[in-house]
Formats: structure tokens, sequence, C-alpha cells
């Protein structure tokens, strides 16, 4: 009896633990190179090299992501309604945002109007 509680517990402990610590967020990641550039940052007299991302200026002149923009279709759309949308603005790149029926869109920035 002793070791079927002892048994229990330890499966219900095991659980537990893998269910906590197992369970990772994974962030959102830049989609590549072409919209990333290498700065040089001083820290405390020292320089060091960072990734950023590219930015511009927004109509309202806030900074945003240069040659990408966040889409969210209506639930009512389809995947091949989706793709013609995409392809008709110019879509270098579509990826598949964790929101449901949200997409970020890359495009030429050089296509991109103000």
């Amino acid at each position: 009896m002793r070791f079927l509680r002892l048994s229990f517990f330890l499966l219900v402990f095991t659980s537990v633990v893998i269910l906590f610590l197992g369970h990772k967020v994974a962030a959102q990641t830049p989609s590549g190179e072409q919209d990333t550039q290498i700065v040089n940052v001083n820290r405390n007299g020292t320089e060091h090299k960072a990734k950023v991302l590219k930015e511009t200026l927004d109509p309202q002149g806030k900074p945003a992501r240069t040659g990408s923009i966040i889409v969210k279709f209506r639930k009512n759309v389809s995947q091949p309604q989706e793709d013609k949308v995409n392809l008709d603005a110019g879509a270098l790149k579509v990826e598949k945002l964790y929101l449901d029926k949200t997409r970020r869109v890359s495009v030429n920035p050089q296509n991109v109007s103000q």
C-alpha cells in the first residue's frame, strides 16, 4: 500500500514538473536578414555589434518595421482569397502569426507608398 502511494505521488509530481517546466512560449522571430541590420552599440565605453530591425517612419511619423505589414483577415475569408490578396499586394513572403487569421506580409520597401 505504501509503495502504491509513493508511486502515485511520484507520478503526479513528475507530471506537474513536466507540465510547468516543459511548457515553453516561442517568441516571434524576425523573418530574415533582409529586415535586419547590424549596428554598433557603445556600452560603458565598449563597442558591441547588435542586430536590430530596420525601421522607417509610418504616415503618422511613428517608427515602423521596414518592408512588412501585419494583416488580420476576417474569419470568413478563405485561404485562396488570402493568397490572392497577398499576391495582388506584391507579397514577397507571408508568415503565419500566432493570432488566428493574422499574417506578417513582407513587401518590397520601395513599393510601399506613404
